[in-house]
Parts: structure tokens; C-alpha cells; sequence
């Protein structure tokens, strides 16, 4: 996937970087160029595993279309480079479509933020996450450390 922009702003992360924590404010969806990125929900006093993204995948799309805050947490499990796009220059995009094709979009966010809810209520995670390097308890521990850490800097809850 390409940024479609030679100047598109290039984030590097070094392996265990949060690249945003669940309730944060989001300004910016991320398309990985390189790497792979673990999103998680917490849960009390550790994180839920959801999915591992890698290069070409996007994450944070779900903010773009409401100003609420992140509905999980992001975090580089390898070095990795993601392209940012900020969520003003998916608006003005999106302006120039029928509304009907944004009314649609919003529409499958929020069925998509329900799901990722329904499966944090019930514990549920896809079978091809449940390698046990990544998701161990030591692992998941650490995961609900680096965001802890990462929400102070920020003064997020």
C-alpha cells in the first residue's frame, strides 16, 4: 500500500512503543509500512489481546468518523514504521463523496466498536493470536505496564 504522498509523515517505533493507549484522544489513523502492531483492550489490571497488525494493515480507523477517544490501545511488538493520516484530511476526502457513502462508513465503525466490545465482555480472541511468545501473562503484564506508563506522560486517566 502506498501513501499516495512522497512528503506523508513516517513515524518510526522501537519494538514495545505505544503507539496510542484506549481513551486518548485521536487525530490520526497510522497505515504500518513496516513491522507489526498488537491492539489491546484493558481489562482492570491487564490488557485483552484483539489482533496483530502488520505492514499494510491500518489501525485507528475507528476515531475517524467521531471525536470519541481510542477504543483500544497500540502497541509496536517489533520495530516498526507507520505512515500517518490525519483524520482532517479523511474529512475533507470524504466531503467530496455522496453523504450516503460517509453515512456508511460511520455506520460499519460503530458496528465494528460494538464488536470489539462484545469480545472484551466475553474474552474472546481469533485463534491465530494465541501464540504464546506474544500473548504470555508475562507479555500481557508488560503490555498493561507500557500503557500505564505511556497514559501518565500523556495525563490520560
Amino acid at each position: 500500500m502506498s501513501s499516495g504522498d512522497s512528503n506523508a509523515d513516517i513515524t518510526s517505533l522501537k519494538a514495545n512503543t505505544v503507539l496510542f493507549s484506549e481513551g486518548e484522544p485521536s487525530a490520526f489513523m497510522y497505515i504500518i509500512k513496516r513491522g507489526k502492531v498488537q491492539i489491546v483492550k484493558e481489562d482492570k489490571d491487564t490488557v485483552i489481546p484483539i489482533s496483530i497488525l502488520r505492514a499494510q494493515d491500518f489501525v485507528g480507523e475507528l476515531s475517524l468518523f467521531d471525536d470519541a477517544p481510542r477504543s483500544a490501545s497500540a502497541i509496536a511488538i517489533e520495530d516498526t514504521e507507520v505512515i500517518l493520516v490525519k483524520k482532517n484530511e479523511i474529512r475533507k476526502m470524504l466531503n467530496t463523496c455522496p453523504e450516503w457513502v460517509t453515512n456508511i462508513l460511520i455506520t460499519l465503525c460503530d458496528r465494528l466498536k460494538s464488536s470489539v466490545e462484545i469480545l472484551q465482555q466475553h474474552h474472546i480472541v481469533d485463534d491465530q493470536e494465541q501464540d504464546p511468545k506474544i500473548n504470555s501473562a508475562e507479555r500481557l503484564a508488560k503490555l498493561s505496564k507500557l500503557i500505564k506508563e505511556h497514559k501518565k506522560r500523556r495525563g490520560i486517566g
